[in-house]
C-alpha cells in the first residue's frame, strides 16, 4: 500500500531548496526557496500565497484577485473601469475613455489590492464618502 502511494505521489526535492509535491488528485503545490507557496488545485484555479502576506487568485472565470495585508483596494470592473482605493480613504476612478477625475496614483503592489470583480455593482463599493483629501493623488 505504501508503494501505491509513493507511485501516485511525487515529491522532487531539488538542489535549490526547492520542492514540488503533486499529490494523487491532481494538485500540485509548489514551495519555493522564497518561502512561496503556489497551489494549483484541479479546478484549474491557482493561489499563490507570497511571504509578504499578499495571497493572488486566479479564479476559471479569468479574473484575478489579490488581496493585500493593509486593506487597501483597487477595483478593475468588466467594463474596463478602475477604481482605486488607497490607504488614506480617498478612491480614484480611471474610466475606460481614457478621462480621469483628477485622481491619479500609482501604489506599490505590496500595498495594493487588485479586485477584478464581473459585478459592476460589486466593484462600486469604493465609498466615496471616505474621499477626505482629493488633491493627495496628484503625484
Amino acid at each position: 500500500m505504501r508503494s501505491l502511494i509513493r507511485s501516485r505521489q511525487t515529491d522532487i526535492e531539488q538542489t535549490d531548496g526547492q520542492t514540488d509535491k503533486e499529490q494523487t488528485d491532481g494538485q500540485t503545490d509548489i514551495e519555493q526557496t522564497d518561502g512561496q507557496t503556489n497551489i494549483e488545485q484541479t479546478d484549474e484555479q491557482t493561489d499563490i500565497e507570497q511571504t509578504d502576506g499578499q495571497t493572488d487568485i486566479e479564479q476559471t472565470d479569468g479574473h484575478t484577485d489579490i488581496e493585500l495585508t493593509d486593506g487597501q483596494t483597487d477595483i478593475e470592473q468588466t467594463d474596463g473601469q478602475t477604481d482605486i482605493e488607497q490607504t488614506d480613504g480617498q478612491t480614484d476612478i480611471e474610466q475606460t475613455d481614457g478621462q480621469t477625475d483628477g485622481q491619479t496614483d500609482k501604489e506599490q503592489t505590496d500595498r495594493q489590492t487588485d479586485i477584478k470583480q464581473t459585478d459592476r455593482h460589486r466593484a462600486d463599493r469604493h465609498r466615496a464618502d471616505r474621499r477626505t483629501d482629493r488633491h493627495r493623488a496628484d503625484r
